[in-house]
């Protein structure tokens, strides 16, 4: 039987303050979106940068744990798989919504490293 795997690992910036929904005392839902950014040299020389925005759910403790991290502005990264989900609109058109479901996010700190002479 081959294995298969559904990984997700991001780092990025968050939008916006992530939004926490409690269900009762038992579970709660924190949804957010990160932005992630490639750069690359167009064929005219000049250089270009392609930002990509993810939606990311998480689940239970961890989303309340999560809403105190995720300030719009924070350089986070997480972990992940990628879920999806369908809904019909108002028309009865399908749709799909596509999220990175994790159940960590970290601060990311950039740091300077200086270098010392002996």
């Amino acid at each position: 039987m081959s294995r298969t795997v559904n990984r997700v690992e991001l780092t990025g910036f968050a939008g916006r303050d992530a939004e926490l929904v409690e269900f009762g005392k038992d579970n709660a839902l924190l949804r957010f979106s990160i932005a992630t950014s490639e750069s690359y040299k167009r064929a005219t020389g000049e250089w270009a940068t392609n930002t990509t925005w993810h939606n990311v759910i998480m689940w239970g403790d961890a989303a309340r744990r999560g809403k105190e991290i995720v300030k719009k502005g924070a350089k986070i990264s997480l972990v992940g798989k990628l879920v999806s989900r369908t809904y019909e609109d108002k028309v009865g058109n399908k749709k799909y919504i596509y999220e990175v479901q994790t159940s960590e996010v970290k601060l990311v700190e950039d740091k300077v490293l200086e270098e010392v002479e002996a």
